[in-house]
């Protein structure tokens, strides 16, 4: 793996690895030192992880990013992937998953304004920052209150730019919902183009498939056919790729892929 990162450095070429902070399968010896087995949940004194996660959509075992020694772990594997593999940077996955607020079903109010939890996400890129390079790329999976994905974009975040939907339904000849402009910092009145815009990733299915499944046909204009679904991609990435900021290109998207994501 350091040679592999090595070859794409001489080559020009950034490497950023995906970190999952968020939680924390049993097979975690983080997670079995401090494990309940009657419960089959972290114990209650476990100093790493939350019995129940604190948050919707959680997966595995929820940490504690309050906690000093989640904070130290998190801090010292971070510093360790740029000092010892010379990663460029990382991508958290579920970020927004980063807080002690207790809130395990409600959606919406996760997705509010979280202090404390800014507060933690800005604590590990001042670490990571000093104590290897000010130029680290940190990215968040965020999808947070707009006014929580600023602050965080004016820290010098990176933040994911969903516009699945709204793509798709472009690729597929629909008029609603067929706005792209979240894409542009300038709508989200970012300060600078820190959104990582997409239109496909491992959460959604494919715009080709979709197009020809499910793509908008009449008597004269038909989406469900190869070369027209193809040439609508082909003028998506037209409409993606000329939106300052950086993008994610997902598995060959850009040529079409059909192969359901399920």
């Amino acid at each position: 793996f350091k040679n592999f990162v090595d070859q794409c450095h001489q080559k020009g070429i950034a490497v950023i690895l995906d970190v999952v902070y968020n939680h924390a399968f049993g097979q975690s010896p983080l997670a079995q030192m401090y494990w309940d087995k009657t419960t089959n949940k972290p114990s209650a004194n476990s100093p790493y992880f939350n019995v129940d996660a604190t948050h919707p959509y959680n997966v595995g075992n929820d940490f504690d990013h309050e906690s000093d020694y989640t904070k130290t772990y998190v801090k010292q594997t971070l510093e360790h992937w740029v000092n010892e593999f010379k990663i460029d940077g990382f991508r958290f996955d579920l970020s927004k998953g980063f807080t002690q607020t207790n809130n395990p079903n409600n959606v919406s109010a996760w997705g509010q304004y979280d202090a404390s939890r800014i507060a933690i996400l800005k604590d590990y890129a001042d670490y990571i920052w000093t104590n290897t390079s000010n130029d680290i790329y940190l990215i968040l999976e965020h999808f947070a209150d707009n006014a929580e994905e600023k602050e965080l974009s004016n820290y010098g975040f990176s933040l994911w730019g969903n516009s699945n939907h709204n793509y798709n339904q472009n690729t597929m000849g629909y008029i609603t919902d067929s706005s792209v402009e979240w894409m542009s910092y300038k709508a989200r009145t970012w300060s600078s183009p820190k959104v990582v815009g997409y239109m496909e990733s491992h959460d959604e299915e494919r715009l080709m498939f979709k197009n020809l499944n499910s793509g908008n046909s009449n008597a004269t204009y038909n989406v469900k056919n190869l070369n027209t679904a193809l040439s609508r991609q082909e003028t998506a990435g037209l409409f993606f790729l000329t939106i300052p900021g950086p993008k994610m290109l997902w598995q060959f998207s850009e040529l079409g892929y059909d192969y359901s994501i399920n």
